[in-house]
């Protein structure tokens, strides 16, 4: 049976973040499941939902609002275990699934997903679980980047569905200059691969200050759009219009 994060420990962080700067609502265990939960973190929370130093594994999220955070909204990492069934085999897990979220005022990224790992993915006797999907998003006034993908791995998949990005301000959020909306990115070790598709998506009133911001951010890779009316500049060895 997957664990749950309870009612109790929620309720009781928030309560503990109106008397303590800078500190994060829920630290996920790995394979967490976090369901029907509304965060606010009053402007002192540094993070309302994240993995700890030895990652979250294989999360999954599912219909929260979370607002009001000086730091990300959602933060999550890949994990090393043992294989159960083999302890002389690993199973390196990043299988984070975020469905029906709503989010407003968050400081940092909205979502953050890194797949990074220091686990020889050479290596015969481990294992790459790398499934991430996004669903059902609704983001207004963000301070960084809605969705943010780092170092995923060639034959794994990213999809992002059915995801809105606007500001009830005009010209409030957007991101940070230089960003992206959507961004996928490699690290200084590693670099992005996989595929990414993202479908039903809508940018509005977004903006920066230097204007050097963008509504979808992409390294490498490759990346298939399902979306109507969409005009952009894109190398065409690596992005598919749809």
């Amino acid at each position: 049976m997957r664990p749950i994060l309870l009612l109790v420990l929620l309720a009781l962080s928030v309560a503990s973040a109106s008397g303590r700067e800078k500190t994060d609502v829920a630290t996920l265990a790995n394979g967490n499941e976090v369901s029907n939960f509304d965060i606010d973190g009053q402007n002192v929370t540094a993070r309302a939902i994240a993995a700890p130093a030895a990652g979250s594994g294989n999360p999954n999220l599912n219909h929260l609002s979370i607002t009001n955070t000086t730091g990300n909204g959602i933060d999550v990492a890949s994990a090393t275990i043992t294989d159960p069934n083999d302890a002389t085999k690993q199973i390196v897990q990043n299988n984070a699934t975020i469905d029906t979220v709503t989010f407003d005022n968050v400081g940092g990224d909205d979502i953050k997903i890194n797949s990074a790992t220091t686990t020889d993915l050479t290596d015969p006797n481990v294992t790459l679980q790398e499934t991430i999907a996004v669903s059902n998003v609704t983001s207004t006034n963000g301070g960084g980047a809605g969705v943010r993908l780092i170092d995923t791995h060639s034959a794994h998949s990213a999809t992002i569905t059915n995801y809105t990005n606007g500001n009830a301000t005009a010209a409030s959020g957007g991101g940070l200059a230089g960003e992206g909306v959507l961004r996928f990115q490699g690290s200084a070790t590693d670099k992005f691969a996989g595929n990414v598709t993202i479908s039903n998506f809508e940018f509005s009133g977004a903006e920066v200050a230097d204007q050097n911001g963008a509504g979808i951010r992409f390294q490498s890779g490759n990346l298939t759009l399902n979306n109507n009316g969409l005009l952009l500049r894109v190398d065409p060895n690596g992005v598919f219009l749809r």
